[in-house]
């Protein structure tokens, strides 16, 4: 085999063809080698570098290896672009750390570089001081100004480029996407917080040049918008070991990070709120991923993960985006997104694709057959208006919740968990010491009618009482409430202290909301059933549902609800119209009311379809004699609607926010005339 030598690089650097096999070395790559008599490594000319690396992740456990051989083989085999792994190599003057930059190469094959951490630093640093240009856009994209260094750099005059002039600079095969990404920038409507990146190419004085383009958004003196785009070099040689098109990038599956993920939501919610379109966020847990690793090891795990993310992205439009969150875990965003049944449909195809088996194959691993896996997800929807954290925050908690109701399910962002709240980093172990101290309490939240203000009913919901940041509600705690395994108890325990310290002399109804969990504990479910068949709040009690019981399959789930209303408990389906709602199987289930979810009620004031959607609720409660409560009322205009539709029920904290028990008498004497106030604005 003729070797390649590539002696220009001066770093240890060598050319794999498309089997793997190493073609050529830098002088660096041949020194190190030279050093390292088993070739662990740095092997030579003629040998397999994905075979190398696979007795490394053999025989010394090194996980490392096993990865770098995964991201290998993924860009022969044509994927994407990676991210470079951290890797500590033995050399001449001991262990060295390297970042190791897999590139493909144009016919097939690829390159391996080895940068010394340092020396990457400053080369990125360097890369990134070498300014092409910057040209002033307006919002129709016309230049009103360039400066001196792109006009030199494309050897032109520096009016040339003015107008519509810079435009025809640009590769042809790269203008649709920056023109994107321009539309994208200017429809946010405000200053950027930060440069939104891209790779272009334009013709230069000298010929083709390669630039990594940054687009923000500033004020004009004249109070208009407009678009600054910063032009840096892209050396072809540096290019191709740290070029930008790796920036955001997993290293194992070559997918977005999460580094890409704030800039994207942030313009999809600014597209969002100006269309009147939603934005969907699903975030994915895979159930059942650690015994894996645990049985079979990380490198047959990493190769899982790759084959997750390939099935995934099969499942998906151009348009959307999915993104390796770390772990096991993956976030999707949807755009445009008409009703929540597309995001169900998107959600069963990437169950069913996930559910097939895995062949595994190949360089590093032994022929295996892995079973298919279950995957838990949390979606949450937003319209605009919601800063990206907040959005993510709430799809994580839904997450947290559907993987307390077992493997594969789905829940959605409900009142309870989309409730606004500070983000709080609330460890198991400051949790489950709170639990221990005593620190939870059940706040109560009034269900009015809106016809008299009269008060029928109180939700329980949870509250903790933290010693430094005060009363925190249960979107905050919650998640790790279930990661943590605490869930169950203090469901159990809110629905006892909610029973107990109800005053009865108030003559409400009583609604609390009960995992699906918890009914898989007999003894205190059938210990619940006799309390509430002989207590004081008999024929008073509610059972609050989520939604997706719906599409619940489980015998026991059908025998739990059949018990509780065989002791006079009413069934309440929680969240409806957030999810994925079974008209079908909504007359199979036993229930005697709906709550609308405040996804529909929120704005609906100035939201056609919305009141649409609520009307043929009530069409559809009306013919199987359910009542309607809607749910996160906030605005009079919303109260004015509600009423007009002929919606009786309602809570949100317009109308009354959650209490402590000693206040909610005198929350409940004052509701009439809260009522009346609404009406007296109104008229």
């Amino acid at each position: 085999m003729q070797a390649h030598h590539m002696d220009g690089i001066p770093w240890a650097a060598a050319l794999l063809d498309e089997d793997g096999v190493v073609v050529g070395t830098s002088e660096e790559w041949r020194r190190i080698a030279a050093g390292d008599p088993e070739r662990t490594t740095f092997v030579d000319v003629g040998e397999r570098y994905l075979d190398a690396l696979g007795r490394r992740a053999a025989d010394h456990a090194d996980d490392t290896a096993g990865r770098l051989g995964i991201v290998i083989r993924r860009v022969l085999d044509g994927g994407h672009a990676a991210a470079p792994v951290d890797y500590a190599c033995h050399t001449p003057e001991g262990l060295a750390w390297y970042r190791i930059h897999v590139t493909s190469v144009p016919g097939g094959g690829a390159t391996v570089i080895h940068l010394p951490v340092t020396s990457e630093v400053r080369t990125k640093l360097a890369t990134q001081s070498q300014t092409l240009g910057v040209i002033e856009l307006d919002t129709d994209l016309q230049a009103r100004a360039v400066d001196d260094l792109w006009a030199r750099s494309r050897g032109v005059g520096s009016d040339e480029d003015l107008g519509d002039g810079w435009w025809e600079a640009i590769h042809p095969a790269d203008r649709s996407g920056l023109l994107g990404l321009l539309r994208d920038v200017g429809a946010t409507g405000g200053p950027s917080t930060d440069p939104v990146v891209t790779d272009v190419r334009f013709w230069g004085a000298d010929g083709e040049v390669s630039a990594r383009a940054e687009v923000s958004a500033h004020g004009n003196e004249d109070g208009t918008l407009g678009l600054l785009v910063v032009l840096r070099r892209r050396d072809s040689h540096i290019a191709g070991i740290v070029g930008t098109d790796r920036i955001g990038r997993d290293a194992l599956t070559g997918l977005p990070d999460r580094t890409v993920l704030s800039d994207h939501l942030r313009l999809a919610l600014g597209r969002a709120e100006r269309d009147g379109r939603r934005v969907a966020l699903m975030f994915l847990d895979l159930d059942g991923f650690k015994p894996v690793n645990d049985t079979h090891g990380h490198v047959v795990g990493d190769r899982l993960l790759v084959m997750v993310g390939g099935r995934l992205s099969g499942c998906l439009r151009p348009s959307d985006l999915l993104v390796r969150h770390g772990g096991d875990e993956f976030v999707v965003v949807l755009t445009d997104v008409d009703d929540m049944q597309a995001v169900q449909e998107v959600a069963e195809r990437m169950r069913e694709a996930l559910g097939r088996p895995f062949d595994l194959d190949g360089d590093l691993v032994a022929p295996l057959q892995l079973p298919g896996l279950s995957v838990s997800i949390g979606v949450a929807t937003a319209r605009g208006g919601e800063d990206p954290s907040t959005l993510l925050r709430r799809a994580d908690a839904a997450m947290y919740l559907a993987k307390a109701d077992g493997p594969g399910r789905i829940r959605t962002a409900d009142g309870d968990v989309a409730a606004a709240g500070p983000v709080v980093d609330l460890s198991a172990t400051m949790v489950e010491q709170a639990w221990s101290e005593g620190e939870f309490e059940v706040w109560f939240q009034p269900i009015v009618d809106l016809s008299d203000g009269r008060v029928e009913a109180v939700e329980a919901l949870l509250r903790w009482r933290h010693p430094e940041l005060g009363v925190l509600p249960a979107s905050v705690f919650v998640p790790t409430a279930v990661s943590s395994g605490l869930i169950a108890d203090l469901g159990w325990w809110a629905l006892d202290r909610a029973m107990s310290t109800l005053p009865i002399d108030l003559g409400v109804d009583l609604y609390i909301n009960v995992a699906l969990s918890q009914f898989r504990d007999r003894d205190r479910l059938e210990g619940l059933i006799a309390r509430l068949g002989n207590g004081a709040h008999r024929n008073r009690t509610v059972i609050e549902l989520s939604e997706h019981v719906l599409n619940t399959d489980g015998v026991w789930v059908r025998e739990a609800v059949a018990a509780l209303r065989g002791a006079s408990v009413r069934i309440a389906i929680d969240d409806f119209g957030a999810g994925f709602s079974s008209f079908s199987r909504l007359r199979h289930m036993p229930n005697d009311v709906l709550k609308v979810d405040d996804s529909i009620v929120r704005g609906i004031d100035r939201d056609p379809a919305a009141q649409r959607v609520l009307a043929g609720v009530l069409v559809l409660a009306d013919a199987l004699g359910l009542r309607v409560i809607a749910e996160g009322v906030e605005h009079t205009g919303e109260v004015r609607v509600l009423r007009s539709l002929g919606v009786s029920l309602a809570q949100g904290h317009l109308l009354a926010p959650a209490v402590s028990a000693e206040d909610l008498g005198g929350v409940i004497a004052g509701m009439k005339d809260t009522v009346s106030e609404f009406e007296h604005r109104e008229g």
